[in-house]
């Protein structure tokens, strides 16, 4: 299991009119709450399916698709989907009093492979940190403007696209951390 922390009640952006949503959104939240280090991810209602799947459930496009393992492995998107979900464990992101120090200096990738558990309900935020880190591996960033780059948005936003099954309809938020 990742790291997972205690958020404010004040202080959560959902964001309900996702075709507006971009990086400009996403890092004024970050700015005014502080930092990176200061703000979590946290799904929503909306991304339980309650059929032992995410996001609706598709397997074949949209998010739930992303988080599925091809030849038995999670590519990129799939550890940071995962890693937003469920949290990334300490060793491969190292936080620090500042923000964090990467454990992983080789090229292409770490070797963090996901334990998948779908959760029932909505748990506690996982430091956006975590996923900045895991998502710097692949060369994107949680302050990408493309919800084709940057996991976040896309949970944000409902999808990757508005091709996504789940698309403008939020499935996770953006909160403060206590």
């Amino acid at each position: 299991m990742g790291t997972k922390v205690k958020t404010t009640k004040a202080a959560v952006a959902t964001f309900s009119n996702a075709n507006n949503l971009n990086a400009n959104a996403i890092n004024a939240f970050i700015a005014a709450n502080g930092g990176l280090a200061k703000v979590g991810i946290q799904l929503l209602p909306t991304a339980i399916s309650g059929n032992g799947t995410l996001f609706g459930g598709n397997a074949t496009r949209g998010l739930w698709a992303a988080c599925q393992a091809r030849n038995g492995k999670y590519g990129h998107c799939g550890q940071i989907m995962w890693a937003a979900i469920g949290g990334l464990p300490s060793q491969f992101w190292l936080p620090t009093a500042n923000g964090y120090k990467a454990s992983y200096a080789k090229k292409g990738g770490i070797a963090w492979q996901p334990t998948a558990t779908v959760p029932t309900a909505v748990g506690q935020a996982v430091p956006l940190l975590a996923v900045h880190a895991i998502s710097r591996n692949s060369g994107s960033s949680v302050t990408t403007n493309s919800p084709r780059q940057n996991a976040v948005m896309a949970l944000l936003n409902g999808g990757f696209s508005a091709n996504s099954p789940t698309w403008a309809v939020p499935q996770a938020q953006l909160v403060a951390l206590a």
